[in-house]
Order: C-alpha cells, then structure tokens, then sequence
C-alpha cells in the first residue's frame, strides 16, 4: 500500500520529476528539526511545541498526498491541543513510524538516497 498518494503529487507538481526530487529533499532536509520540536515538546510536557511541530509536519506531508500521514499529525496536533498527555508519546511513535516509510517510498519514487540527519 502508497503512502504518497500518486495521481495528487503528480498533479500538484504537474509531473516535474525535479520538482519533485526537491520536494523530497526538503522534506529530509527539514524533517530533524520537526521531529526534535516535537520529541522535546513531549518530553518537557510542552503542548504548544507539540501542536506547532504536527502543524508543519501537516503541512509538510500534504505536498506528497499523504493523506493518512496527515491525518495522524492531525490527532497529534488534536491530543496536543487538548492536553491529552498520556496519549501523545504513542501518536508520536506511530507517525514517525510511518514517516520512515514514507522517506522509504520517497527514495524509491525519487532515485534518491535521502537521509534524515538526526545530529
């Protein structure tokens, strides 16, 4: 099963396969600093950086059509708004989880060898 889906990631990027590449490198390239805030936020028990971390990242995982990914930042963002502690360590494992596999499917649609930098 995609995690991206194809047919809107080709229609946003009107099939511009570098566009694309590029697309995903910032996604890589961004992605530490996200997961950090997020990570950190939990962590300390800061809701606010919890909530502002799953909004980029939301944001981010439109640009690919990962809509499921997307609506697990959605209840991320969600838990974090509502104070829901006890479950925001499990939301967070389990969309970083299926962000790895996003990049997995990122470097196979792209031919890229995208690395997530987690200095």
């Amino acid at each position: 099963m995609s995690i991206i889906d194809h047919n809107k990631l080709q229609t946003m990027t009107a099939g511009d396969e570098d566009l694309i590449a590029d697309l995903a490198i910032m996604f890589v390239q961004r992605l530490p600093a996200l997961a950090a805030r997020i990570r950190i936020g939990i962590e300390t028990g800061d809701v606010d950086q919890i909530e502002s971390g799953a909004h980029q990242l939301k944001s981010r995982l439109s640009y690919f059509g990962a809509t499921g990914l997307r609506e697990q930042a959605i209840e991320l963002e969600s838990a974090a708004r509502k104070r829901e502690s006890d479950r925001l360590a499990k939301l967070h494992t389990e969309l970083f989880d299926d962000v790895d596999k996003l990049i997995e499917e990122l470097r196979t649609l792209t031919n890229l060898a995208l690395e997530v930098d987690d200095d």
